[in-house]
């Protein structure tokens, strides 16, 4: 552990952001910029929208930051917190995921649009439906964009209670759909942001308690990670590095296996559910109410931080962001700062 930084309202359950100096963390009714090597505060922007940390990511991308605090979208300068723009569109997003590419800022509204708004001003480019020709709805999760198209993940309402994993490619600058993937399992749901890696599209099923990776041009599945079957799985997308996909899940294990075929390399237990993870240095970190940390070069669990022996009530609640060898995390009191060395 680096530092602690108590905040006043914290418990927030999103994920910071990076500009590889400084981390964005929401806390306080608003986002704190603050430095990762010290927890030094850089500036606060004390947003006054829902009264708590309720964000579900923020995303920085060329100086600025972004994130919708409840119903209202935000662009913030990344240097001092100054406000660039912020829109409350007339169908409310009501807490969606944001991505954000050179061009546009994506989010789902409550009613299962897409819509993409102009990065510059927060005016809108287009907007599309995602639950279109589906007769019990459905809903739209996360997004990922790769070159010139726009995945959007999420879920199809079937009946008895049921849904499917759906992913659907745009053309992000009209937002015509391209193409579509939908799971053939009838209790699974695509959950999250979307990471796509050459070209694979991978996703995490929540409900299916896998990870899954799909063929992007042709939106084929080529193949599934099936965790415990008796256990959710997880609920953040899979991470990248090289030919490894690393997934922390529900199921209380974290995995590191093959891009291209699936094949595990390693799986290690912890002691509860993953949430959100992350890699760091040579390190997989998970936030199963602690920090669990596992060397991914030995694949042993070497430690637990913030709360080692799972009795406190000061615990991790948020995603991570990583700076260097840093990795900046919120909880129910404090933010943290933890090296990676």
């Amino acid at each position: 552990m680096l530092w602690e930084l108590p905040v006043v309202s914290a418990g927030w359950a999103g994920r910071p952001a990076a500009d590889g100096v400084q981390v964005f963390v929401e806390a306080d009714s608003g986002i704190i910029a603050l430095n990762p090597l010290t927890g030094t505060r850089n500036w606060y922007a004390n947003l006054h929208v829902a009264g708590r940390p309720v964000a579900w990511n923020i995303v920085y991308r060329d100086g600025a930051v972004y994130m919708i605090d409840r119903y209202t979208i935000f662009a913030l300068n990344a240097s001092d917190g100054a406000v660039r723009w912020q829109v409350t569109p007339v169908v409310r997003p009501d807490g969606a995921w944001v991505a954000v590419d050179d061009r546009s800022v994506y989010l789902g509204t409550r009613d299962e649009d897409i819509v993409a708004l102009d990065r510059a001003t927060g005016a809108e480019r287009w907007s599309t439906s995602f639950i279109a020709g589906w007769p019990n709805g459905g809903v739209v999760i996360g997004f990922g964009v790769s070159g010139d198209t726009l995945y959007a993940a999420g879920a199809e309402n079937l009946t008895a209670g049921k849904e499917r994993a759906v992913v659907r490619a745009y053309d992000r600058i009209g937002g015509t759909q391209i193409a579509e993937y939908k799971s053939a399992d009838s209790a699974s749901s695509a959950g999250r942001q979307v990471t796509v890696a050459g070209n694979t599209v991978l996703v995490s099923d929540l409900y299916g308690g896998s990870f899954i990776a799909i063929e992007r041009f042709t939106m084929r599945e080529k193949w599934r990670v099936v965790g415990d079957p008796n256990s959710l799985g997880p609920t953040q997308e899979p991470i990248v590095l090289g030919d490894t996909v690393f997934v922390g899940s529900a199921d209380r294990f974290a995995y590191a296996a093959n891009l291209q075929t699936g094949q595990l390399y390693w799986k290690t237990f912890t002691r509860a559910s993953i949430l959100p993870f992350a890699l760091c240095g040579d390190l997989f970190l998970g936030n199963n109410q602690a920090v669990a940390v596992i060397n991914r070069r030995t694949h042993k669990l070497e430690s637990y931080q913030i709360d080692p022996d799972g009795s406190s009530s000061r615990f991790p609640t948020s995603g991570f962001a990583v700076v260097g060898d840093v990795a900046v995390v919120e909880g129910t009191q404090s933010i943290y700062g933890i090296s990676c060395r």
